[in-house]
Order: structure tokens, then sequence, then C-alpha cells
């Protein structure tokens, strides 16, 4: 019985397979999977930022996204009084999100599916330029040009990290509704006054000479006097010699 189930799919792989899938439409086919990683990603990633905005300012955002997640929080806050944990309540809430009514984890992985099928499209193509002539290496092109292809999807999808950018957006909202947006914008006030740096020591305040428009150091001033005391001494030697 299981011989006769793979037969039948041997049979139906070797009619239908080479009518769908040949080298005349193996441009057509890895080039559309190629761009449909790009955009998916993309737009995982301009969704993710879009959320990161929107939660900054999540007192007035319409966003029905953030919305939701914001009142289902203060539902729970009003009922026990707070939220034990946070971030695993925005975290639970961030991976049911959708666009289009599809998840975007499931919209995130796409990019991975299309490199496998990129990849499944080449070997498929060569594998039947092999059986018509093994002696030709035409093959070998489509293999290569396939993996290529894979390979860069790949290389795109580790370029675009959206898996931090949805780390950012958990702590960026779950800080919010944690803290309230006017606490989270004081320490980001505070943050910025702590890089800014310390004043220099009162010896090397750079100051402006009465007499000009030369800007100076005390320290550069200091090594003038030096100089020209050195050079006076130099001159009383020279006298007292002669």
């Amino acid at each position: 019985m299981l011989n006769y189930y793979i037969s039948e799919f041997k049979n139906w792989w070797n009619m239908t397979m080479p009518a769908i899938i040949n080298e005349d439409s193996f441009l057509l086919i890895a080039g559309s999977l190629f761009l449909l990683g790009i955009v998916t990603k993309w737009i995982v990633m301009r969704n993710y930022g879009r959320l990161i905005r929107k939660a900054e300012n999540i007192n007035q955002t319409r966003n029905a996204t953030i919305r939701q997640i914001k009142t289902k929080y203060d539902s729970i806050k009003q009922v026990n009084g707070k939220v034990e944990n946070p971030r695993l309540f925005v975290q639970r809430n961030i991976n049911k999100c959708k666009i289009m009514h599809i998840s975007v984890n499931k919209i995130n992985n796409i990019i991975n599916w299309c490199s496998l099928f990129i990849m499944g499209v080449a070997a498929t193509v060569s594998f039947q330029l092999y059986r018509a002539s093994p002696s030709k290496m035409d093959w070998v092109s489509y293999l290569v040009l396939g993996t290529f292809l894979g390979v860069a999807l790949e290389m795109v999808n580790k370029m675009m990290p959206a898996t931090e950018k949805k780390t950012e957006l958990l702590y960026v909202l779950a800080d919010v509704l944690e803290n309230g947006t006017h606490k989270r914008n004081a320490r980001e006030r505070d943050t910025l006054i702590d890089l800014v740096p310390e004043p220099e020591d009162k010896e090397k305040v750079v100051y402006r000479e009465e007499n000009g428009s030369e800007v100076k150091t005390a320290e550069q001033k200091q090594m003038e006097e030096a100089a020209r005391e050195e050079e006076v001494l130099n001159q009383v030697i020279g006298e007292f010699l002669q």
C-alpha cells in the first residue's frame, strides 16, 4: 500500500513539476520569492517602528493595538491594584499583533520560507536539467544562482533585525504603562544631563585676551611666561659672561 502511494506521488511529481517549475519560469519564481521576502520584512520593521512612536505618545494615540493593550492593562490594574509583571503582559499582547488579520510573527517568518523555496526551486530545475542532459553543465548555473539568492535573502533578514525592534517596543510600552510618559520623559532628561561632560579645571578655562581676539588657555599662558622668563635669564647670563 505504501509503495503504491509512493509511486503515485512520483508520477504526479514527474508530470506536474516540469510543467510548473522549469528553466523558463525559474527567474520569475525566484525573483518573486526574493521580492516577497524583502517586502514582508520591511512591513514588519515599519510596523514595529510605528508602534514604538505611538507607545511614546500613548495618551494621544489613536492606534488600535496600543489603545487595546492600554485598556487591558488599566482594567487589570483597576481590579487587582497592580500588574505583577508588566513586561510579560506586554509581550503576550505584542505577540498577538496582526497586520491585515495576519500575525506579525508569521509575516516576519515569510522571508525564511522564501529562502527555502528559492533553493528548492533551484534544486528542482537543476535536477530536471541534469536528468535531461547529464553531460551539459547548465544545471550547475541554476543551482549556484538559486543558492546565491537564498543566501542573499538570508543576509537581508539578518541586516533587518525585527527582533531588536520588537524588544525595544516591549521595553518602551511596559515602561510607559507602568510609570507614565511624564516619568519617562523626566528620566530621559536626567540621562541627557548625566551625559553632559563636567566643566574643565579653572586653570584650563578658555578666556579671551583683553587686547585681542585670540583665544588661549591658562596652561598655554603659563608656558609662554616660562619661555619669556627663560629668554630673559639667558640674556642676563650672556651679559655676565661678557
